[in-house]
């Protein structure tokens, strides 16, 4: 089992395609570019396109 408190998560925020809000569930510190939700059936990831950032 994996598990990042949500203190120590990144929380960096992301809209699902069905309009949800998920934060991301790394380390904080974690490379910029790639983020995701806990993992599970369920994961998310999703990538900061260079415009955004």
């Amino acid at each position: 089992m994996d598990y990042t408190t949500y203190g120590q998560s990144c929380r960096e925020p992301h809209i699902t395609p069905s309009s949800e809000l998920v934060e991301c569930r790394r380390d904080r510190g974690h490379s910029a570019d790639v983020h995701a939700t806990r993992a599970g059936a369920g994961i998310i990831v999703w990538e900061i396109s260079a415009e955004a950032a």
